[in-house]
C-alpha cells in the first residue's frame, strides 16, 4: 500500500538554515473550510482531499483542476482515499462511509459504519476491502463490492487515528497510546506496541521495518519488529502528521505552525523546511514516485510541492 508545477512566483524555503527560493507549489484551494486529509491515487495522477465543508474533491495532480466534487455528507468529511481500481472512499463525523466510482463520477454506496467519527480509511491493494477506523474505539473491515461487514477489530481503549493495510495485516494507531497489528481475516490482535502520548498520525516505512508516530510529544521512529524506539526526530513539540517517501529516502513532518520539515528517512538530518500554510498540517502524503509531496492544512488549502 506504501507502494508540471506552476512557476510564476516563489515562496520561502529554509534549507539547512539558509534562505533560498522555490517554485510556488500547486494550490488546491476550492474548499470552504479546513482540509482534513490528502491522498494520491496509486497511479499518482489524481489527488483526493476531504474537508469540514462536508465535501471531498478529486483533483488533477498536474493541473490542480477539480475533476469531481463528492457531495452528500452532512457532517465534516474527515478522510478520503483512492483505490487502484478507480474507487474513492470518504468518511465523516456522523459515522458514515461513502464509496464512489471516480471514472464514471457516481456514488456507489453510502452506509452507517460506526457510531462515532471515522477518522481514517484504508483500502487493501486490489480495492476489494475497505478498513474504517473510528472514535468508537473499533476498526472494521468491509467488502467493497457488497458493502457487507467482514470483520470488527476490537481492543483499543480510545479513538483510532490511523489505519494501514499491509497484505493480510491491518495496522491501527490510537490515542490510547498503542499501535496494534491485526490479522485482517480472523480479526485477531497479533501484536500491540505501547507508544507514549496521544498519537495524531502514523506512517509505515516502505520496507516495513519501521514506523513513525506524530503526537503531542513530536515525531519518533520505531522498530516495527521489536517495538523499540529508534530515534526522536527534531524538537519535542506537537506534531500532527508524518509521511515516509515511497523511495525510502525521505521523512516529511507536518508541524503545528503550518511548516513542513523534510528529513532524511532515518530522522537524523533536516534537509529543508517548507513554508506557506498558515495553520497546522493535518495530513501529508508523497506521490508514488516520491517526486511530489501533498499537504493538507486547517487553513483550508492543500498544496502539492515538488521534491525534485
Amino acid at each position: 500500500m506504501l507502494n508540471v508545477f506552476r512557476s510564476a512566483s516563489v515562496i520561502g524555503l529554509v534549507l539547512v538554515g539558509v534562505a533560498v527560493a522555490q517554485l510556488e507549489p500547486l494550490l488546491l484551494d476550492h474548499h470552504q473550510k479546513g482540509v482534513n486529509s490528502v491522498a494520491f491515487s496509486p497511479s499518482g495522477t489524481t489527488i483526493v482531499t476531504s474537508s469540514d465543508d462536508s465535501t471531498a474533491r478529486v483533483w488533477n495532480a498536474v493541473t490542480g483542476e477539480v475533476e469531481m466534487k463528492l457531495t452528500g455528507h452532512t457532517g465534516w468529511v474527515l478522510d478520503a482515499i483512492l483505490s487502484a481500481n478507480g474507487m474513492a472512499a470518504t468518511s465523516d463525523s456522523e459515522g458514515r462511509v461513502a464509496l464512489w466510482d471516480v471514472p464514471n463520477k457516481k456514488l456507489l454506496r453510502v452506509w452507517s459504519a460506526h457510531s462515532a467519527w471515522i477518522r481514517a480509511l484504508a483500502f487493501n491493494e486490489d480495492g476489494s476491502r475497505l478498513v474504517t477506523a473510528s472514535d468508537d474505539k473499533t476498526a472494521k473491515v468491509w467488502d467493497t463490492q457488497t458493502g457487507k461487514l467482514v470483520q470488527t477489530l476490537i481492543g483499543h481503549s480510545s479513538w483510532l487515528t490511523s489505519v494501514f493495510v499491509v497484505q493480510n495485516q491491518v495496522v491501527t494507531a490510537s490515542r490510547d497510546g498503542t499501535v496494534r497489528f491485526w490479522n485482517a481475516v480472523s480479526g485477531t490482535n497479533t501484536r500491540t506496541i505501547e507508544i507514549k502520548g496521544w498519537m495524531y498520525n502514523l506512517a509505515l516505512s516502505p520496507d516495513g521495518t519501521r514506523f513513525a508516530t506524530a503526537s503531542q510529544e513530536g515525531v519518533k521512529i520505531w522498530n516495527r519488529i521489536n517495538g523499540q524506539e529508534i530515534t526522536e526526530v527534531g524538537a519535542n513539540r506537537i506534531t500532527w502528521s508524518v509521511a515516509f517517501s515511497p523511495d525510502g529516502k525521505t521523512l516529511a513532518v507536518g508541524n503545528d505552525n503550518g511548516t513542513i520539515d523534510i528529513w532524511d528517512a532515518k530522522g537524523q538530518e533536516k534537509q529543508q523546511t517548507l513554508s506557506g500554510h498558515i495553520s497546522y498540517i493535518k495530513s501529508l502524503q508523497f506521490s508514488p514516485d516520491s517526486s511530489k509531496l501533498a499537504s493538507a492544512s486547517r487553513d483550508g488549502v492543500a498544496r502539492i510541492w515538488s521534491m525534485k
